[in-house]
């Protein structure tokens, strides 16, 4: 007797599919649990600490859908069962073609559920139909067993976010593979994400200490956000990256649900007739807010929300005379309709940069920031000293003395007329000298010779292949461009951690006190990226030789040259050119004996 049964189409087949690999991360087995309005896909691991639920409407994700009570089901109105992932991982799994674009092969999917109480063994049926008419019918066996739920309370859960996942997709992946803890915080009108670990290691290479990654997200490029500041959740970094990773494959907005540290933490989201949820265990602690009695919150909703959920973040309860008249506080939901994130500009939009114009776009040397201008020479001549005002003043005079004597002037003009009279007649040293015989330099270029001798700058080089980056490194304030813009906006997208690898391996500290400006040209996107990271490299290491000292230039040596060698080591490896006597370097043409 077939307790449930329904039929889905190809395209929910490949979502049920993405939910069965989102659950691994959490067990390898997996529950059903059927009723007459949904069907609920769970997974709980082993520690207890993180839960998954998919629940799948019976009226918009199935084509048809059946669900036949009876006494023997496990309650009377739930059929409950539970199967190894990886065997419906195999049978809902598509072929590679279809991953290319293709017109999938299936028309529809049928699945029953059949249940016998006088046989040992109990079936799960599913049966792929093809377009051709070819049916591929497979058996699996489950077991009944009783599904365990975990408890959410979203009435106490106050504070939260909404964002779009498209968002967070584009920031997991800087997280580090072997980072374990994730720490959220919200503080300055932005929240951070932190991933760390907390293993420690005896070594003391680069490479053997933990590395943290710090995301900061303006509250901007939230839908909804409200969370109290400096209060710490931390979850696991894998949990979390599976939540976002399956949700930026239904398109969905996460929505996050959460009240304090060490109490459970939920995300939610669902989009074509599936709703996601997952419970997860939190750690933290509270740094100001647990001391203060009003705390402070960063927020995106109304002031007249702020007041109604901060009195719940206390932990004193209520009078007892109070709780029997009051109605309990509204619920600050994510369900009301929010305003869409493509309204809002992004934090890259809301951020104006400055267009300098480039005199030269095709130089591949950066020139000094503003100072061949007009604007710094005229600075620079009104800075000059007084004895420099007076040397100005003496050629001024001297060149009007000339002027007024028209054979002086016209002795000096005089061109010579034989070869023999090339070369200037030298004064005798009783003859009176003019200024203008005498070799002077102007004052302002003086001025400006001097600046530039001040100012603390190298310039050093990359290259990889065909490309070419020039680094000027000089001193500032830590900001790092490329080709006059920022570098996280170094392109391709999925090279740029290679360019933030001298920056990781020497920490930020080491680029704090230094401006660095790179000019790239020729080769393709990944020579390029090497070359810019190539002549990073160089340039710090280079200042720190010539403004710092040499004991700290050795250390960020060999802290380069541990994790990489090409960081300050070209590749000298060249393709040998083709030789006469056959098709290239080195083979030979075969000898035909017909």
């Amino acid at each position: 007797m077939a307790v449930l049964s329904f039929s889905i189409s190809p395209d929910a087949r490949g979502r049920i599919y993405d939910a069965l690999v989102c659950l691994s991360k959490f067990g390898d087995n997996v529950s059903l649990e059927a009723r007459s309005d949904k069907l609920t896909i769970t997974a709980l691991n082993l520690s207890r600490t993180a839960y998954a639920s998919f629940a799948l409407d019976a009226k918009v994700f199935f084509l048809e859908y059946q669900f036949r009570a009876s006494s023997s089901t496990n309650g009377g109105d739930r059929f409950t069962c539970q199967l190894l992932n990886k065997a419906l991982q195999s049978v809902f799994k598509g072929r590679a073609s279809e991953a290319r674009g293709r017109e999938s092969p299936i028309e529809r999917c049928d699945v029953t559920i059949q249940e016998h109480p006088d046989r040992t063994e109990c079936r799960l049926v599913i049966k792929m139909i093809s377009k051709s008419g070819m049916t591929k019918t497979y058996r699996l066996t489950y077991e009944s067993v009783e599904v365990m739920h975990a408890l959410f309370d979203r009435t106490s859960a106050t504070q939260g976010w909404r964002i779009s996942s498209r968002v967070l997709r584009e920031y997991i992946e800087f997280f580090g593979p072997k980072t374990e803890q994730l720490d959220m915080v919200a503080e300055n009108d932005k929240a951070v994400f932190t991933s760390f670990t907390e293993k420690t290691t005896n070594g003391k290479e680069v490479l053997k200490q933990p590395l943290e990654t710090v995301i900061t997200l303006h509250t901007a490029d939230f839908e909804d956000f409200h969370m109290q500041e400096q209060m710490h959740v931390v979850i696991s970094v894998k949990d979390f990256r599976a939540v976002v990773t399956h949700a930026y494959t239904l398109g969905g907005p996460i929505s996050a649900y959460f009240s304090l540290p060490t109490r459970p933490l939920q995300f939610s989201y669902q989009n074509f007739g599936m709703h996601c949820e997952y419970t997860f265990m939190t750690t933290g602690d509270f740094r100001e807010a647990s001391s203060t009695p009003n705390p402070k919150f960063v927020s995106t909703r109304s002031l007249s929300r702020h007041t109604s959920a901060a009195p719940q973040q206390t932990p004193q309860p209520p009078p007892p005379g109070l709780t029997a008249e009051m109605p309990p506080p509204t619920r600050l939901g994510f369900n009301k309709p929010l305003s869409s994130q493509s309204q809002r500009p992004s934090l890259r939009e809301q951020v104006s940069q400055p267009h300098f114009e480039d005199p030269d776009p095709e130089s591949l040397f950066l020139p000094e920031d503003r100072t061949w201008d007009l604007g710094s020479l005229r600075n620079a001549a009104i800075l000059r000293s007084k004895d420099t005002r007076q040397d100005l003043q003496q050629l001024g005079s001297s060149r009007r003395r000339i002027s007024k004597h028209p054979q002086s002037r016209k002795a000096h003009s005089r061109a010579p007329t034989t070869r023999t009279a090339q070369r200037r007649r030298a004064p005798h040293d009783n003859e009176p000298r003019s200024h203008l015989d005498t070799p002077r330099r102007s004052p302002i270029a003086g001025t400006f010779f001097a600046k530039m001798a001040a100012a603390q700058s190298v310039q050093c080089f990359g290259k990889k292949k065909t490309a070419t980056a020039v680094a000027h490194c000089k001193q500032g304030k830590g900001l790092i461009k490329v080709n006059g813009q920022p570098l996280g906006l170094v392109e391709p997208q999925i090279m740029r951690f290679k360019v933030y690898e001298p920056v990781l391996i020497l920490g930020l500290d080491k680029f704090a006190n230094v401006d660095i400006r790179v000019r790239v040209r020729g080769g393709g996107h990944t020579s390029q990226v090497y070359a810019i990271r190539q002549a990073i490299a160089k340039s710090i290491v280079a200042y720190y030789q010539k403004y710092i000292d040499e004991h700290s230039k050795n250390q960020l040596k060999q802290a380069l040259v541990a994790y990489d060698r090409t960081l300050l080591v070209a590749d000298n490896r060249r393709m040998e050119p083709k030789k006469f006597g056959g098709p290239g370097a080195r083979s030979r043409y075969q000898k035909s004996y017909r």
